[in-house]
């Protein structure tokens, strides 16, 4: 399959984020924020057709500012990228920092609450596109499954995807965060907890030190 072009990766970035982004430790709900949807009544903007033109629209609405689960968005139009998710989940190549990791939830590449809660995305509509569609069967994957792949699995799985690009170890880091906070929580089923412990074991020694380094902090909670 040929590699997409900037443009295009950009395009389905956030139709994989999204579906990867809520992949969850064989259990949907651990750790994994509700987040309200837009719709028609929301507070402000009062409008029945998205805006035409640049600018600001958004009124007085500040659900984007409460749906931060990190609180990166500080003030109207004004962003802290060192504590947002998608920074820290894509663009960081380094170690996350330990008082945002539980945080992050199971959200593996990017985030997009602040989307999903915008009373202008109302007006979205699905992409007629086939590279919009889910790949892999990522909407259904665990977070067990996921960090099981193998390195070459991981490129043939995500080759053509935006998700690619963060690389092997980024996409390990990520996960072990993840299983960490799944760990962390009180309702994970025992056999769900199980299977994410024996899987994070199995890459205590693993030959990244960035991907050890996670994977002990995700254990601290075993």
């Amino acid at each position: 399959m040929p590699l997409p072009t900037d443009a295009e990766l950009h395009a389905v970035q956030a139709s994989d984020a999204a579906n990867v982004a809520n992949a969850t430790a064989d259990s949907r709900s651990h750790d994994a924020p509700t987040i309200p949807q837009p719709d028609a009544e929301a507070a402000a903007p009062h409008s029945t057709h998205a805006p035409e033109t640049a600018g600001a629209h958004c009124g007085n609405c500040t659900r984007c500012i409460g749906a931060c689960p990190t609180g990166a968005i500080v003030a109207p139009y004004q962003v802290d990228a060192r504590r947002c998710i998608s920074y820290l989940t894509i663009e960081l190549k380094g170690s996350i920092p330990q008082d945002l990791r539980p945080l992050i939830g199971n959200r593996v590449y990017g985030c997009d609450d602040c989307q999903l809660v915008c009373p202008w995305n109302k007006f979205a509509q699905a992409a007629p596109v086939d590279d919009f569609d889910v790949r892999h069967g990522l909407d259904r994957a665990s977070l067990v499954e996921l960090f099981e792949w193998t390195e070459d699995e991981f490129d043939t799985r995500l080759q053509g995807s935006a998700i690619r690009r963060i690389g092997y170890a980024c996409w390990l880091r990520n996960l072990a965060v993840g299983m960490g906070n799944a760990l962390r929580s009180t309702t994970l089923p025992a056999e769900a907890r199980e299977a994410i412990v024996e899987a994070l074991r199995r890459r205590a020694d693993d030959t990244s030190p960035l991907v050890r380094e996670h994977v002990q902090w995700a254990l601290e909670a075993a």
